[in-house]
């Protein structure tokens, strides 16, 4: 479920199918409050769509000072919303290709609950390895031929699992996709 760099990304969507164009202003104080920044400082990407129409993606990211990102205790420091469309996939059975997959000894992931989502679940960077760098949340709904992922990456200090439910709750509803309209949107 990660967004390809390499794909044309539109500034503008021309609809809301995937996600809605208003959603980095719908979702403003309740991701800086996650950060613990005020609104104003927080760096927002507009979303953007794929040119062909089959993903959209939004990034909310902490302010950084001196290199190093600002954020509270237990909490990202990026938050990474993408929805793709997809002709005869994903499915419920395909779930093993949206999960990431980790075979370093020092990785942990370790899957949660969360109401709302098909599937949820925290990576781990045991301390001392080589590739520390804060935990990974991740939060992915199926609907139909689309999915919606939430990343929280960049966690620092112990995980705030609460918190990391609630603001991707809060993403899950100002999406759209918790009452099953993306179905809906990309003929489900």
């Amino acid at each position: 479920m990660s967004v390809d760099p390499t794909r044309d990304l539109r500034r503008e969507s021309r609809d809301d199918a995937l996600l809605p164009r208003a959603l980095t202003g719908v979702l403003g104080s309740r991701v800086s409050a996650h950060f613990g920044v005020a609104r104003s400082e927080m760096d927002v990407s507009p979303v953007r769509t794929y040119s062909d129409g089959s993903g959209a993606v939004a990034v909310f990211s902490a302010p950084a000072r001196d290199g190093v990102p600002r954020q509270l205790s237990g909490r990202a420091d990026m938050i990474v919303v993408s929805a793709l469309a997809v002709g005869d996939g994903p499915a419920e059975a395909g779930l093993d290709s949206i999960r990431e997959t980790y075979d370093h000894p020092g990785v942990r992931v370790v899957e949660m609950e969360a109401h709302g989502w098909t599937v949820a679940y925290s990576v781990f960077v045991d301390a001392g390895t080589a590739y520390a760098g804060g935990a990974v949340l991740r939060f992915v709904k199926l609907c139909g031929s689309a999915a919606l992922s939430v990343t929280l990456s960049g966690v620092r200090g112990p995980v705030d699992h609460d918190e990391a439910r609630s603001v991707a709750l809060a993403i899950l509803q100002a999406t759209g996709w918790a009452d099953g309209s993306a179905r809906r949107a990309v003929g489900g």
